[in-house]
Protein backbone atom coordinates (compact mmCIF):
# COMPACT_ATOMS: atom_id res chain seq x y z
CA UNK A 1 0.00 0.00 0.00
CA UNK A 2 3.21 2.43 0.55
CA UNK A 3 4.17 2.07 -2.75
CA UNK A 4 1.35 4.04 -4.12
CA UNK A 5 2.91 7.34 -1.95
CA UNK A 6 5.58 7.16 -4.52
CA UNK A 7 3.47 9.56 -6.12
CA UNK A 8 1.80 11.34 -3.24
CA UNK A 9 4.54 11.16 -0.25
CA UNK A 10 2.16 10.59 2.34
CA UNK A 11 4.16 12.59 5.75
CA UNK A 12 1.64 11.43 7.90
CA UNK A 13 1.85 7.19 8.22
CA UNK A 14 0.13 6.26 11.62
CA UNK A 15 -2.29 3.97 12.96
CA UNK A 16 -5.02 6.13 13.04
CA UNK A 17 -4.76 6.64 9.43
CA UNK A 18 -5.37 3.21 8.46
CA UNK A 19 -9.22 1.90 8.66
CA UNK A 20 -10.48 -1.63 8.18
CA UNK A 21 -13.45 -1.80 5.60
CA UNK A 22 -17.02 -3.63 7.46
CA UNK A 23 -19.32 -6.37 6.41
CA UNK A 24 -18.36 -7.94 3.01
CA UNK A 25 -15.10 -5.32 2.82
CA UNK A 26 -13.46 -6.24 6.27
CA UNK A 27 -10.60 -8.06 4.30
CA UNK A 28 -9.37 -4.23 3.43
CA UNK A 29 -7.46 -1.62 4.67
CA UNK A 30 -7.94 2.13 3.59
CA UNK A 31 -5.38 4.42 3.48
CA UNK A 32 -7.11 7.55 4.26
CA UNK A 33 -6.34 11.52 5.68
CA UNK A 34 -3.86 12.61 2.93
CA UNK A 35 -4.06 16.35 4.24
CA UNK A 36 -0.36 16.27 3.86
CA UNK A 37 0.17 14.32 0.90
CA UNK A 38 2.24 16.00 -1.83
CA UNK A 39 3.16 15.47 -5.13
CA UNK A 40 5.75 13.85 -6.12
CA UNK A 41 6.88 13.58 -10.14
CA UNK A 42 7.96 10.41 -11.06
CA UNK A 43 11.34 11.64 -12.71
CA UNK A 44 12.09 14.15 -9.96
CA UNK A 45 12.71 11.39 -6.73
CA UNK A 46 14.43 13.67 -4.17
CA UNK A 47 12.87 16.23 -1.36
CA UNK A 48 15.03 19.26 -1.40
CA UNK A 49 12.04 20.65 -2.61
CA UNK A 50 9.24 18.72 -0.35
CA UNK A 51 8.00 21.41 2.19
CA UNK A 52 8.94 20.95 5.97
CA UNK A 53 6.02 19.85 8.19
CA UNK A 54 6.09 20.17 11.51
CA UNK A 55 5.69 17.45 13.69
CA UNK A 56 3.31 18.44 16.54
CA UNK A 57 0.85 17.87 13.22
CA UNK A 58 0.68 14.52 13.92
CA UNK A 59 1.43 11.88 16.46
CA UNK A 60 5.35 11.94 17.54
CA UNK A 61 5.12 7.92 18.06
CA UNK A 62 5.51 6.80 14.40
CA UNK A 63 7.35 10.01 12.76
CA UNK A 64 10.53 9.24 11.32
CA UNK A 65 13.65 10.71 12.74
CA UNK A 66 13.71 13.11 10.19
CA UNK A 67 10.22 14.14 10.54
CA UNK A 68 11.52 15.32 14.48
CA UNK A 69 14.61 17.02 12.69
CA UNK A 70 12.59 19.14 10.63
CA UNK A 71 14.55 18.05 7.70
CA UNK A 72 12.01 17.72 4.35
CA UNK A 73 10.68 14.39 3.80
CA UNK A 74 10.88 11.32 1.62
CA UNK A 75 9.57 8.27 0.37
CA UNK A 76 11.76 6.81 3.06
CA UNK A 77 10.58 8.70 6.08
CA UNK A 78 7.29 6.89 5.18
CA UNK A 79 8.35 3.49 4.83
CA UNK A 80 9.96 4.71 8.70
CA UNK A 81 7.30 5.36 10.26
CA UNK A 82 5.50 2.20 8.38
CA UNK A 83 7.89 -0.07 10.31
CA UNK A 84 7.49 1.88 13.63
CA UNK A 85 3.61 0.65 12.94
CA UNK A 86 4.67 -2.93 12.18
CA UNK A 87 6.82 -3.11 15.49
CA UNK A 88 4.10 -1.57 17.52
CA UNK A 89 1.35 -3.78 16.27
CA UNK A 90 3.64 -6.73 16.81
CA UNK A 91 4.55 -5.86 20.42
CA UNK A 92 1.69 -3.62 21.52
CA UNK A 93 4.07 -1.15 22.42
CA UNK A 94 7.33 1.22 21.25
CA UNK A 95 10.09 1.79 23.56
CA UNK A 96 9.57 5.81 23.63
CA UNK A 97 5.88 5.21 24.25
CA UNK A 98 4.90 6.40 28.09
CA UNK A 99 7.02 8.81 28.45
CA UNK A 100 5.81 12.10 31.10
CA UNK A 101 6.56 15.47 29.57
CA UNK A 102 4.65 18.28 28.76
CA UNK A 103 3.83 18.12 24.57
CA UNK A 104 6.87 19.83 23.03
CA UNK A 105 9.54 18.77 26.09
CA UNK A 106 8.03 15.08 25.09
CA UNK A 107 8.79 15.69 21.67
CA UNK A 108 11.85 16.43 22.27
CA UNK A 109 12.17 13.17 24.62
CA UNK A 110 10.44 10.83 21.70
CA UNK A 111 12.93 12.05 19.03
CA UNK A 112 16.16 11.55 21.73
CA UNK A 113 14.99 7.75 22.32
CA UNK A 114 14.17 7.24 18.74
CA UNK A 115 17.36 7.94 17.74
CA UNK A 116 19.17 6.08 20.76
CA UNK A 117 17.09 2.79 19.90
CA UNK A 118 19.06 0.47 16.92
CA UNK A 119 17.24 -1.75 14.48
CA UNK A 120 18.18 -4.50 16.97
CA UNK A 121 17.17 -3.29 20.26
CA UNK A 122 13.79 -2.19 18.32
CA UNK A 123 12.95 -5.15 17.12
CA UNK A 124 14.21 -7.57 19.97
CA UNK A 125 12.21 -10.70 19.71
CA UNK A 126 10.49 -10.20 16.32
CA UNK A 127 11.66 -12.19 13.13
CA UNK A 128 15.14 -11.03 11.55
CA UNK A 129 13.40 -9.74 8.72
CA UNK A 130 12.17 -6.74 11.02
CA UNK A 131 15.68 -5.70 11.25
CA UNK A 132 16.53 -5.97 7.63
CA UNK A 133 13.72 -3.89 6.94
CA UNK A 134 15.10 -1.12 8.78
CA UNK A 135 18.12 -1.06 8.38
CA UNK A 136 17.37 -0.85 4.55
CA UNK A 137 15.36 1.51 5.04
CA UNK A 138 17.61 3.91 7.36
CA UNK A 139 20.47 3.20 4.32
CA UNK A 140 18.03 4.99 1.77
CA UNK A 141 19.35 8.52 0.71
CA UNK A 142 16.02 10.73 0.41
CA UNK A 143 16.52 10.97 -3.54
CA UNK A 144 16.72 7.13 -3.33
CA UNK A 145 13.42 5.18 -5.31
CA UNK A 146 12.82 2.27 -2.54
CA UNK A 147 12.47 -1.31 -3.61
CA UNK A 148 9.07 -1.88 -3.01
CA UNK A 149 9.61 -5.42 -4.65
CA UNK A 150 12.12 -6.63 -2.56
CA UNK A 151 10.20 -5.40 0.87
CA UNK A 152 7.69 -7.13 -0.13
CA UNK A 153 8.47 -10.26 -1.13
CA UNK A 154 11.37 -10.04 2.43
CA UNK A 155 8.12 -10.44 4.25
CA UNK A 156 6.43 -12.72 1.93
CA UNK A 157 9.07 -15.14 2.57
CA UNK A 158 7.91 -14.33 6.26
CA UNK A 159 4.41 -15.06 5.93
CA UNK A 160 5.01 -18.19 4.30
CA UNK A 161 7.86 -19.44 6.68
CA UNK A 162 5.39 -19.00 9.53
CA UNK A 163 2.73 -21.41 7.33
CA UNK A 164 0.37 -18.77 6.52
CA UNK A 165 -1.20 -18.81 2.95
CA UNK A 166 -3.07 -15.82 1.51
CA UNK A 167 -6.50 -17.14 2.05
CA UNK A 168 -8.34 -13.26 2.01
CA UNK A 169 -8.80 -13.69 5.94
CA UNK A 170 -7.39 -12.18 8.36
CA UNK A 171 -7.44 -12.36 12.35
CA UNK A 172 -9.94 -9.36 12.08
CA UNK A 173 -12.34 -10.71 9.93
CA UNK A 174 -13.14 -14.21 10.91
CA UNK A 175 -15.68 -13.00 13.32
CA UNK A 176 -17.46 -10.63 11.13
CA UNK A 177 -17.83 -13.03 8.23
CA UNK A 178 -18.84 -15.76 10.18
CA UNK A 179 -21.67 -13.64 11.62
CA UNK A 180 -22.47 -12.55 7.89
CA UNK A 181 -22.03 -16.32 6.58
CA UNK A 182 -19.82 -15.13 3.79
CA UNK A 183 -17.48 -16.91 2.06
CA UNK A 184 -14.04 -15.43 2.53
CA UNK A 185 -13.15 -16.86 -1.65
CA UNK A 186 -15.83 -14.98 -2.45
CA UNK A 187 -14.93 -11.57 -1.06
CA UNK A 188 -13.67 -8.70 -2.96
CA UNK A 189 -10.06 -7.61 -2.69
CA UNK A 190 -8.60 -4.16 -2.72
CA UNK A 191 -7.43 -4.85 -6.63
CA UNK A 192 -10.89 -6.14 -7.60
CA UNK A 193 -12.71 -3.11 -6.10
CA UNK A 194 -10.51 -1.00 -7.53
CA UNK A 195 -10.54 -2.64 -11.10
CA UNK A 196 -14.27 -1.77 -10.85
CA UNK A 197 -13.79 1.82 -10.19
CA UNK A 198 -11.49 2.30 -13.15
CA UNK A 199 -8.42 1.82 -11.36
CA UNK A 200 -5.24 0.85 -12.97
CA UNK A 201 -4.19 -1.98 -10.60
CA UNK A 202 -1.16 -2.26 -12.97
CA UNK A 203 0.80 1.01 -11.96
CA UNK A 204 1.97 0.34 -8.43
CA UNK A 205 0.39 3.27 -6.85
CA UNK A 206 -2.88 2.10 -8.25
CA UNK A 207 -4.47 0.82 -4.87
CA UNK A 208 -7.09 3.15 -3.49
CA UNK A 209 -5.96 6.77 -2.58
CA UNK A 210 -7.41 8.15 -4.89
CA UNK A 211 -10.83 6.34 -4.93
CA UNK A 212 -10.62 7.06 -0.40
CA UNK A 213 -9.51 10.65 -1.33
CA UNK A 214 -12.78 11.43 -4.04
CA UNK A 215 -15.25 9.39 -1.28
CA UNK A 216 -14.11 11.60 1.19
CA UNK A 217 -14.08 14.87 -0.52
CA UNK A 218 -16.40 17.60 1.17
CA UNK A 219 -17.50 15.61 4.14
CA UNK A 220 -17.36 16.80 7.54
CA UNK A 221 -15.08 14.74 10.34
Amino acid sequence: MLELMAINNGQNVNTENFLLGVGERANIVYMTDLGLAIYRHPDRWGSSSTPRVDIRARPPQYASINGHLGVAQSRRDDLEALGYMLVYFMRGRLPWQGLKAKRDAKYLLVSVKKQATGASELCAGLPTEFVDYFNYVHDLRDEDRPDYQYLRKTFTKLFHRQGFEYDNIFDWTNREFQRLGLDAEELPTSNSVNEKRGVDTAKPWGCGVQDVTEATRGRKR
